[in-house]
């Protein structure tokens, strides 16, 4: 068996923000969950290439 390195914790966002994700997700065929990973994943690629230059 695999043990599971995921950490878990709440993020509290306004309902409007949570709808928005919600559709932005069913539209890419994701769930929020990796919506939302993929969207920090993006933002700490830009945050590091900031800092390459």
């Amino acid at each position: 068996m695999t043990k599971d390195v995921r950490k878990r914790f709440t993020f509290r966002i306004p309902h409007d923000m949570y709808e928005q994700l919600k559709h932005k997700a069913k539209k890419r065929g994701v769930s929020i969950n990796s919506l939302i990973l993929m969207i920090l994943d993006d933002w700490d690629n830009d945050k590091r290439g900031e800092n390459d230059g």
